[in-house]
């Protein structure tokens, strides 16, 4: 706890050997001592403890509050795809509190990375950095990319959802994961709106959207109507408002399954996998091989 108030240099190699220390306890008062020091010596091994889950929250708190003079270093970590994913995925976390626009335009690259969960992050800090400063700028052409893929995502699993269970009737882990990814989906594209819409109006439309007021989401879906681009507006309305939707699949039940099959999401291969294998759709037995092969070492599956 001293070492909090010594901002002397010679103090760092103390603070280093107690944010390795064994004891959990005196680990976490070290980190939280290391924001106070703000010794810029001691941020390379601090960043490396937001993968253990037990100091990820006190490591964030710490590093915010060294200000924006670490968001180089937060940034390289975040473009490093060879780093600890788990690393990666808090740095967002820290950028939210960071109102300039440097943390702005590193978390806008970070829209496109190949991880769920840190995209989902970076939506998040985004749109809290625009709430804490209105006069930053955001990348529309970036937002409505990302916007157009989430859309196009999640009107998939809807089509997907309503074509292997057509019934909603079925227990298995593969309806719950689609029935999860959609509303993340959903999520995910009120988010980016607020990104493009005016702030006063984002929440609004934000808070509109989470009730379940037919009314007001039918007011909030107008408005959107009125306000997006065409070809953006086609994609955005029938996530938000899906009851006004038939929901066609474009593929066969067994190429969906295929499709699932193959995707490079681990979980959504090895549910896919499970549902298969207890045969409850006909297909082929080049799809039944592969999910074989997709589900060996599956915890699902077993």
């Amino acid at each position: 706890e001293a070492l909090g108030d010594v901002p002397h240099v010679e103090a760092v190699d103390l603070h280093l050997r107690l944010l390795q220390h064994s004891d959990r306890a005196v680990k976490k008062t070290a980190i939280r001592s290391a924001g106070r020091a703000r010794h810029r010596e001691l941020v390379s091994f601090l960043i490396p403890l937001l993968s253990d889950i037990h100091s990820a929250a006190d490591v964030r708190l710490c590093l915010r509050e060294y200000g924006p003079r670490i968001i180089g270093t937060l940034a390289d970590v975040l473009r490093d795809p060879a780093e600890d994913i788990e690393v990666r995925r808090n740095i967002p976390l820290v950028l939210a509190y960071y109102p300039q626009q440097e943390s702005v335009d590193v978390l806008l690259e970070g829209l496109f990375d190949y991880d769920g969960l840190l995209r989902y992050r970076t939506i998040r800090s985004l749109v809290k950095l625009r709430m804490l400063d209105p006069d930053l700028q955001f990348d529309r052409e970036k937002i409505s990319l990302r916007l157009r893929e989430e859309s196009e995502n999640t009107i998939w699993y809807r089509q997907v959802l309503g074509a292997l269970y057509p019934k909603g009737e079925s227990n298995d882990l593969l309806e719950k994961l689609l029935k999860d990814k959609i509303s993340r989906g959903k999520d995910r594209v009120l988010r980016l709106l607020a990104l493009l819409l005016p702030p006063a109006t984002a929440i609004s439309a934000l808070l509109a959207m989470a009730e379940d007021d037919r009314v007001k989401r039918a007011a909030v879906a107008e408005f959107l109507d009125d306000v997006l681009p065409g070809k953006l507006r086609d994609l955005v309305l029938p996530v938000i408002e899906p009851k006004a939707h038939v929901w066609r699949p474009t593929e066969s039940v067994e190429q969906i399954l295929e499709t699932c099959l193959r995707s490079p999401d681990q979980v959504l291969r090895e549910c896919a996998a499970a549902a298969v294998a207890r045969n409850c759709w006909p297909v082929s037995a080049g799809t039944k091989a592969l999910a074989v092969r997709c589900g060996e070492g599956s915890s699902y599956g077993r």
